[in-house]
């Protein structure tokens, strides 16, 4: 009986692993995605979302689908990732939270990162020049657990998805509309410019001039604007100036010096389909020297 009883058991112990590990294959044959794994972990889905561009920065969120084939809960105390684009590295970070995946199951987390705005700018810029609209996203993860025979994870997910480029601001002139002892009525020609293969929407247009780094004056305009893919959009934006604010000698600048500094930031936010950088506040710069406005200004009026 005794026999029995442990020949038995000794036939569970072989058939209860093997009955999975049969299972587990049928699923992994089954499996069409090309980052499938047969016990260890995987990255079912990855998604990157810009949530903001500041002046120094690209605050975005990337969100990880983790699938566990494993037959019991797998908990992570923490783990770290490194997020790559077109074969630069971007990000290296830690995650330090615990992540529990139940069994045969998945879970999302999110991880609100931030990139250096020139890092992204070096790869679109790259991009360009080899005329490439995607590039490879490779995020490289492991995750530590206290599994006995097992005490890390190395997963690895790699996605073909559009090269993001900043929007980007250029002034083609400065032109006066109207002058008085009170102040100056000034239309700012600008242009902006989408590198995108996808269409840019926005709204809530705010902007500021800054002259020999003194606030000179503030705007703003209303309405939605549309910019094409791959295309430019010439944008008019009236601004006026208040000379009993910053002092005639600001103007006295603007007209008769030759080595004035400017710096224009236009504050807007990006109305989208596109998921990665859907509804985004956005800042973008425009700096550098009045004289060559002005003159634009005077040969166009001539």
């Amino acid at each position: 009986m005794v026999k029995r009883i442990l020949f038995l058991i000794v036939i569970a112990v072989i058939l209860i692993p093997a009955t999975f590990l049969l299972i587990r294959y049928i699923a992994y044959v089954k499996d069409t995605s090309p980052d499938k794994t047969f016990l260890t972990p995987q990255i079912d889905a990855a998604i990157v979302e810009l949530t903001g561009i500041s002046r120094q920065k690209v605050e975005m969120i990337v969100k990880l689908k983790i699938n566990n084939p494993l037959p019991f809960t797998l908990t992570a105390d923490s783990f770290s990732f490194r997020l790559s684009m077109d074969g630069q590295k971007i990000i290296y970070s830690t995650y330090t939270q615990s992540v529990s995946v139940k069994r045969n199951d998945s879970t999302w987390i999110s991880l609100p990162l931030s990139v250096l705005r020139q890092d992204i700018n070096a790869i679109s810029s790259r991009a360009d020049q080899q005329q490439k609209d995607s590039v490879m996203y490779v995020l490289d993860a492991t995750f530590y657990t206290h599994i006995p025979f097992k005490k890390s994870f190395n997963v690895q997910k790699i996605k073909l998805l559009p090269v993001i480029h900043i929007l980007s601001l250029k002034i083609n002139k400065i032109e006066i509309d109207s002058l008085k002892f009170s102040g100056a009525s000034l239309t700012i020609h600008t242009l902006f410019i989408n590198k995108n293969a996808f269409p840019l929407n926005f709204s809530d247009i705010n902007y500021t001039m800054l002259i020999q780094n003194h606030q000179w004056a503030t705007g703003g305009r209303n309405g939605k604007v549309h910019i094409p893919a791959k295309s430019n959009t010439e944008i008019d934006m009236p601004m006026h100036v208040n000379f009993k604010q910053i002092g005639k000698t600001a103007f006295d600048l603007l007209t008769k010096s030759d080595s004035v500094d400017y710096d224009f930031t236009v504050t807007l936010k990006l109305v989208t389909e596109n998921k990665s950088i859907k509804n985004n506040k956005v800042v973008i710069e425009s700096a550098g020297k009045l004289k060559p406005l002005l003159k634009a200004l005077k040969k166009h009026d001539n």
